[in-house]
């Protein structure tokens, strides 16, 4: 009997540690936690792998294709593809003859400059091809600004960018970056410079920041 028992009690602790953690610190996962891309996930490991495409054509033939203009993240029927031979990225958007035009809706108005990931009262409208930015219409000339140190720019706040913060008035937004001014502007090591910042697990995107300034570089 108490050789049985003293068995049963080996197996009940070997059961229980095949389901222990190894010892060290460990990070909670937040399914629904924003994240910056470009931290998330180095895109460099997923050039020109198993999914490029073969033969001189990256796009087919009902898609038009465009080495500058990437895809942007509200752009559903946009595809990234690259080339095994050369490794050279095209963005593919459908080549239909779409004539209509999208517009803001009522009590809005267009703007000239993106909408902020987290900007609830800005829209983003499309439609063959075209997009727009759509923030209230108001009855108010007020204009934002930023603190007196700060560098005010019409380039949204990436996810991660912790020094950076919107400033709203009157239906218009601006935001303002700390840091040191100066003339000179964000360069992309690779891909094409864009204002809009990098959507969360958006693979091929990475910020790059200089002197209280940022561009997003999609490549």
């Amino acid at each position: 009997m108490i050789i049985r028992l003293l068995a049963l009690c080996a197996l009940t602790v070997a059961c229980s540690g095949r389901n222990m953690p190894p010892d060290g610190p460990r990070e909670s996962v937040d399914g629904g936690a924003v994240v910056d891309a470009s931290v998330a996930l180095d895109a460099s490991s997923l050039d020109a792998g198993p999914d490029c495409v073969s033969g001189d054509q990256a796009c087919s033939d009902e898609q038009m294709g465009s080495q500058t203009q990437p895809c942007m993240p509200w752009e559903e029927d946009c595809e990234r593809r690259q080339l095994c031979s050369d490794r050279s990225v095209h963005w593919c958007r459908p080549a239909g003859s779409c004539l209509a035009a999208p517009s803001c809706p009522l009590g809005a108005q267009q703007t000239d400059y993106p909408c902020g990931p987290n900007e609830s009262d800005c829209s983003i409208q499309t439609m063959c091809g075209i997009y727009l930015f759509c923030r209230p219409l108001v009855n108010c000339a007020a204009v934002p600004s930023c603190e007196d140190d700060d560098e005010a720019s019409r380039t949204p706040c990436g996810l991660n960018e912790t020094q950076c913060l919107r400033a709203s008035e009157c239906g218009a937004t601006v935001w303002c970056r700390e840091g040191p001014s100066c003339d000179s502007i964000p360069e992309c090591s690779r891909g094409v410079a864009t204002d809009y910042p990098c959507a969360a697990n958006e693979p091929y995107c990475e910020p790059s920041t200089i002197c209280a300034k940022t561009r997003f570089c999609r490549f």
